[in-house]
């Protein structure tokens, strides 16, 4: 009569760790997914970001922008028949 005993309770252990099993896989399963759901908002907002950092690059590489910063701190073009040396000292 043990014997019956024993392999009902080995039964009902069995089904017990198949179910938490199946729960502990479906919790991974979903926590996985919102970690998908995070990681791709955060890309979504880094390729905004950059976007945003690749058009202000070109602004600020801007020939117009550039001549205007130049005019502001008084450099010039120099002409045709002129030619523009600028010597600078080396810092050790």
């Amino acid at each position: 009569m043990l014997g019956r005993h024993n392999k009902i309770f080995f039964g009902i252990a069995v089904l017990l760790a198949s179910f938490l099993l199946v729960v502990w896989m479906r919790v991974k399963f979903i926590r996985t997914g919102y970690e998908l759901a995070e990681l791709r908002a955060k890309s979504r907002a880094l390729e905004l970001e950059l976007g945003r950092l690749d058009l202000e690059a070109s602004q600020l590489k801007s020939a117009t922008r550039l001549a205007a910063t130049a005019a502001q701190k008084g450099y010039a073009l120099a002409g045709a028949d002129e030619t523009a040396v600028r010597y600078l000292k080396a810092v050790p």
